[in-house]
């Protein structure tokens, strides 16, 4: 049966190198361990290097109201020089491309949405690439449980009906 033009079936394995492909972590990993930490008074998980420089954090970031969904914020700190207008980051559980500049580089999303969910179900590496720069660390163990702490519970009523009096 043929493929569709530019399809990951014609287009080979090269284009796809970046891919995350294991849930164990590569000795490509930098090493380094996560940490519970704050950025600008939110929790977060922090990833630091062996000399202790932190290298990516994920922050929830709580949006206040009752009925406002949380925010997560993904942070890679890296030289703004050698960043690019975009990153794309890399997970075991999917690939997101995100619009960036300056650094650090910082990628906020609902924690519901598709890439909040990607991180917390991110097992083996996490890939970054922008511009000149790159970086892998080993995915967060407990990343699954921060980022479902982070969405509120949401209590959904149904309207109360004229007809149930």
């Amino acid at each position: 049966m043929p493929v569709p033009p530019g399809s990951q079936a014609e287009l080979g394995e090269s284009e796809f190198a970046n891919a995350i492909t294991s849930t164990e972590a590569s000795e490509n990993a930098l090493e380094g361990s996560w940490s519970e930490g704050s950025i600008s008074g939110n929790d977060a998980l922090i990833f630091s290097d062996v000399e202790e420089n932190e290298q990516v954090a994920v922050a929830c970031i709580e949006n206040g109201g009752e009925r406002d969904m949380n925010s997560v914020t993904f942070r890679w700190y890296v030289d703004a020089e050698d960043t690019g207008d975009s990153v794309d980051i890399f997970t075991s559980a999917g690939a997101k491309s995100f619009g960036v500049s300056g650094s650090p580089v910082d990628v906020t999303v609902s924690a519901a949405d598709p890439f909040a969910v990607m991180l917390a179900a991110a097992r083996g590496d996490i890939r970054m690439n922008s511009g000149a720069a790159s970086l892998v660390v080993p995915a967060a163990e407990g990343m699954g449980d921060f980022i479902n702490t982070c969405r509120p519970d949401y209590v959904v009523e149904a309207p109360e009906s004229e007809d149930e009096e």
